[in-house]
């Protein structure tokens, strides 16, 4: 599997696609956070929250890239190759995920350099808010890659990963919008769980459109985030050496 782990990431940062989104990573993130004076409401014109709100563009691109990176290779007919050369399809499919993993946290890597160059400091608070995005972003890349290796038409995998990610955005308004309603229930401590499963739910709960309380402590974070992606890991590799590949 080491192999295909090598070719992924050679292939990664060979792509076109990825190279632009590191770039425009690092442009938007300076851009933003220098005009969010002008931007973004006086509540968040801050430099830091100003950083933490476009941090959702490292979950925009991945609900994009990822889908069509993986299909991309069911298309090229590449997955059939290593398939017939004696990898298993579920090696296959791991490979994918961590190279996906690699392609978030580049990603965010971008991210973090675009923020301090527009002068957001080296503090307590990024390196918290960096470690929970990178966590939820394993979970979210699993997610992706269940999408990207399951369905196989390019075109398929990034309308799904579009609409993914706008039906988890909805989502996370509706669950919170619950749980300020229900916060001292039980439903409400569970809505709150259900809340920061999700990539886009972190960034809610870490932002200043939320209550602070909904945002669940760095270890529960790392924890959620991990269980989610074994979660959709299994969705998505069960039965896989059995699939047609056709």
């Amino acid at each position: 599997m080491l192999n295909i782990i090598k070719a992924n990431l050679s292939r990664l940062f060979k792509n076109k696609l990825f190279i632009a989104g590191c770039i425009l990573a690092v442009v938007i993130t300076i851009y933003f956070i220098d005009q969010a004076e002008i931007i973004l409401d006086m509540h968040f014109r801050s430099i830091e929250k100003a950083h933490q709100l476009i941090s959702i563009g490292v979950i925009m691109f991945i609900s994009i890239f990822a889908p069509v990176f993986q299909s991309v290779e069911y298309t090229n007919g590449v997955i059939r190759n290593k398939v017939a050369m004696g990898y298993k399809q579920s090696e296959i499919y791991a490979a994918h995920l961590i190279t996906m993993i690699a392609a978030s946290l580049t990603i965010i890597l971008c991210w973090i350099v675009g923020g301090l160059v527009a002068g957001v400091p080296v503090s307590s608070w990024l390196i918290t808010y960096s470690v929970r995005l990178f966590f939820s972003m394993i979970a979210y890349s699993s997610f992706m890659t269940f999408i990207g290796m399951r369905f196989r038409k390019v075109a398929t995998s990034a309308s799904l990963g579009i609409v993914a990610f706008q039906g988890a955005f909805t989502a996370t308004i509706i669950i919170f919008m619950f749980v300020s309603r229900t916060w001292q229930t039980l439903l409400g401590k569970i809505l709150v769980i259900v809340g920061n499963g999700s990539a886009l739910g972190r960034w809610f709960a870490n932002s200043q459109l939320s209550d602070p309380e909904i945002n669940t402590s760095m270890i529960v974070s790392i924890i959620i985030s991990l269980v989610m992606a074994v979660i959709y890991y299994m969705i998505g590799s069960f039965r896989i050496n059995k699939r047609d590949l056709q």
